[in-house]
């Protein structure tokens, strides 16, 4: 029972998270950095499809699938994402499985020429053994650009949750943060500056400071770093490159792979992969 109560704890965090998590490799590979409007859309005109896996520590697994549509100003965006944790053992050497899941739909509005608005809406599940529960997921955010897209401010309120169904009759406390974000676009160099600013409910807070340079027409770079802000002390536990990402990107007609990694210290290291296939 007390391994049920303690996965329960982590799965609910995933739950609460797992739009964080999300198969966007390259927002993976600048440490989950840049704006939710950024993100969702994926930098591309294009409608695509997009199937990306993330492998965690621990036979823990994130696979997705998206679908992107854009029609006139408006970018659509729908996906199925999956957390699978694996194979557990009860204190009764009991085999159980566990994952969490969540489908989602995200809109995004062109309202000028510098100013983007956009709002998704998802329904999250989770299992663990025979336990059940399920959460709606809400983001808000908009976009600026200042300077001919030189600046580039972004605002979200993200993974707020109602919850419909819980695991037992404890309430839960759940995290839900606001996202502050500038992108630096320099005009002579085809490379982004990206600084972001996270706050939580629970009064913690982050700093990721990440970057991407286009080495040509095919080949991008990632690389980034978080850093936390309020407790000086859990800071102090972690080596300077703990914390930290790297990824690389390939653009071929119709096609991109995007591969990263984030290596966070103790925790160990995280590897993901996607594919993203453009259309008309």
């Amino acid at each position: 029972m007390i391994l049920i109560l303690l996965l329960s704890m982590f799965s609910i965090g995933y739950t609460n998270q797992i739009n964080s998590v999300s198969g966007n490799i390259e927002k993976f590979s600048l440490m989950n950095g840049n704006s939710f409007i950024n993100n969702t859309i994926d930098g591309v005109d294009n409608n695509l499809y997009k199937i990306s896996l993330i492998q965690y520590p621990g036979q823990i697994s994130l696979g997705q699938f998206l679908y992107i549509e854009k029609y006139k100003k408006y970018f659509i965006q729908s996906k199925i994402s999956t957390i699978n944790y694996g194979t557990l053992s009860d204190d009764n050497e009991n085999n159980f499985k566990a994952s969490d899941n969540i489908i989602e739909i995200s809109i995004i509005k062109e309202s000028s020429n510098n100013l983007m608005l956009g709002s998704s809406i998802g329904y999250a599940w989770s299992r663990i053994s025979d336990y059940r529960s399920s959460q709606l997921i809400h983001n808000i955010g908009m976009r600026y650009s200042l300077w001919n897209n030189r600046i580039i401010i972004g605002f979200s309120i993200e993974n707020m949750v109602h919850t419909i169904n819980e695991y037992s009759n404890i309430n839960s406390q759940y995290n839900h943060h606001h996202n502050l974000s500038i992108q630096l676009n320099p005009q002579h160099i085809n490379s982004s500056l990206f600084i972001n600013y996270i706050y939580s409910n629970t009064n913690t807070s982050e700093a990721i400071v990440s970057f991407r340079s286009n080495i040509n027409d095919h080949i991008s770079i990632f690389i980034g770093k978080s850093f936390y802000l309020t407790d000086a002390s859990l800071d102090s536990q972690y080596l300077f490159y703990d914390n930290f990402s790297l990824g690389i990107g390939i653009i071929i007609p119709k096609y991109r792979i995007n591969v990263g990694m984030q290596y966070l210290g103790d925790t160990g290291v995280v590897l993901g992969s996607s594919l993203i296939i453009l259309v008309k």
